[in-house]
C-alpha cells in the first residue's frame, strides 16, 4: 500500500489536523488578513494573493470527507485535495517571499480606504483655506500607477505648499475613464462650496475619446477596440482583483516569461499585452486626426475654461505623455492639443519633454503600462507643477 493511505490508515485525526492548520496558516500568512486585523499597516506595496482562500476551501473539504466519508474514493479524494492545498499554499508563499516585479509593482493605487464629504479618497475639503486649489482628472489623477499613498504630484505639491507655511488646501476630484464632459460636471458640482482660485486639469492623451460626447462619435478602444480574446481576459481579470487575487497577475506573469521561451523557439510570433498597447497607439493616433472629436474637445475645453473664468478661477492644463511617445518622439497629439489650448488662452505644462530626459535615466512608468507613471513620474510632475503654482500665489 503507498505510504499516503497508510498514513491516513494510522493517523486520520493528524492528517486531518493538518490539513486544517496548512488553511489557518494560509489565512494567518496574507497581509490582507494581517492589516484587517490591525497587525500590519501596509505602508509598503505587498503582493495580495487569493491563493489562501483556495487553500482554506480544499481544507474545509478535506474536513468533511475525513468525518463524513469513510470510502477509499473519498481517501482519494482527500489526498488530491490535501495535496493542491499544499502546492497552492507553497506558490501563496514564493509569491511573498520573492514577489516579481509584475506583482509588486502592479497599477494598482493604494487609495485610501476612506471618503471624505464628495465621495473623493482625499482629504475633507477646506473651503476656510487661503489658498484653494482644485484638481480634475482620470486614472493618472486618482493614482493608478502609484505605490503608495500620499505619492500622487497633487499630494506632493500640497505637501511643499504647506511645509512653506502657505494656508492651502488641494482637492483631487477625479476618476478613471473619465473625460471632460466629467471633468466639466464633477467642477460645477463642488465649485459653489469650495470656491476654488486655481483649478488643475490633468490631462492624459486619450480624454480626447473618452466621455459620453466622444463615444456618439466615435468608437471607443476601451469598449469596442480591442479583441474578443483580450475582452474575456478583462473580465476574468476583473474578477480576480475583486476577490484580492494575485491570479490574473500571474497569468501575466506567465504570458510574459513564457512568452519569451515560446518566442525563442518559434512557437509564438507576438505577445498579446504587447499587441494590444501596438494598436492602441494607432487608436490613439487616429483619434488626433478625427477634425470631429478634435472640435468636439475643442468645445468642451472652452466650457470649462469659460466656467472657471466666470467664477474668478485660473485654469492650466497639465498634459502627461504616453511612454511610447517619449521613446519615439511622436508629438502630433500635443501639438494639436496645444495649438487648440493656445485659441483660448488656457496655460499648459507639457510634461512631454522632461519625462522624455528623465525616462533615459529612470523609468517614469507602472510596469507594462504605456499610459500610467509610477512615484517617479508624479514626483517628476510635481516639480513641474510646483513653481507654476508659487508664481500665482505670490
Amino acid at each position: 500500500m503507498p505510504l499516503l493511505p497508510r498514513l491516513w490508515q494510522r493517523h486520520p485525526r493528524a492528517l486531518t489536523a493538518t490539513t486544517l492548520v496548512v488553511g489557518a496558516l494560509a489565512v494567518g500568512s496574507n497581509p490582507v488578513f494581517l492589516h484587517a486585523v490591525g497587525l500590519i499597516l501596509r505602508t509598503q506595496p505587498q503582493p495580495t494573493s487569493g491563493f489562501w482562500l483556495i487553500s482554506v476551501i480544499c481544507a474545509a473539504f478535506c474536513a468533511v470527507l475525513r468525518w463524513g466519508c469513510r470510502s477509499p474514493r473519498a481517501d482519494g479524494a482527500f489526498l488530491l485535495l490535501g495535496s493542491t492545498t499544499l502546492v497552492l499554499l507553497a506558490i501563496d508563499v514564493v509569491l511573498r517571499l520573492a514577489p516579481p516585479v509584475e506583482l509588486t509593482e502592479q497599477s494598482r493605487p493604494p487609495v485610501a480606504k476612506t471618503r471624505n464629504a464628495w465621495g473623493y479618497p482625499d482629504t475633507e475639503p477646506r473651503p476656510s483655506a487661503a489658498t484653494r486649489i482644485l484638481v480634475v482628472g482620470d486614472s493618472i489623477t486618482w493614482g493608478v500607477g502609484t505605490t503608495r499613498e500620499g505619492a500622487r504630484y497633487h499630494d506632493l505639491v500640497e505637501k511643499e505648499l504647506r511645509e512653506q507655511g502657505r494656508d492651502v488646501d488641494i482637492q483631487a476630484v477625479a476618476a478613471p475613464g473619465w473625460g471632460l464632459d466629467r471633468y466639466l460636471e464633477a467642477y460645477r458640482r463642488v465649485t459653489p462650496e469650495y470656491r476654488p482660485q486655481l483649478v488643475v486639469l490633468g490631462f492624459c492623451l486619450n480624454d480626447l475619446n473618452h466621455g459620453a460626447p466622444a463615444r456618439e462619435l466615435h468608437d471607443n478602444i476601451e469598449q469596442r477596440g480591442q479583441g474578443g480574446v483580450q475582452q474575456v481576459r478583462n473580465v476574468l481579470g476583473g474578477a480576480a482583483r475583486r476577490l484580492r487575487a494575485n491570479e490574473w497577475m500571474l497569468a501575466t506573469l506567465m504570458q510574459r516569461r513564457v512568452g519569451n521561451l515560446l518566442r525563442d523557439a518559434g512557437v509564438l510570433e507576438r505577445d498579446w499585452l504587447d499587441d494590444h498597447q501596438t494598436a492602441y497607439r494607432r487608436y490613439l493616433e487616429r483619434w488626433w486626426t478625427d477634425e470631429r472629436l478634435l472640435s468636439q474637445l475643442r468645445a468642451d475645453l472652452a466650457r470649462l475654461h469659460n466656467d472657471v473664468r466666470s467664477a474668478g478661477g485660473q485654469l492650466v492644463v497639465l498634459v502627461f505623455p504616453y511612454r511610447f511617445q517619449l521613446l519615439t518622439g511622436e508629438q502630433r497629439a500635443q501639438d494639436r492639443l496645444g495649438f487648440i489650448l493656445d485659441e483660448l488662452h488656457v496655460p499648459r505644462l507639457d510634461l512631454t519633454e522632461v519625462f522624455t530626459r528623465a525616462q533615459r535615466e529612470r523609468e517614469l512608468y507602472a510596469p507594462r503600462d504605456e499610459g500610467h507613471p509610477n512615484d517617479e513620474g508624479h514626483a517628476l510632475a510635481a516639480r513641474v507643477l510646483l513653481p507654476w503654482l508659487e508664481e500665482r500665489l505670490q
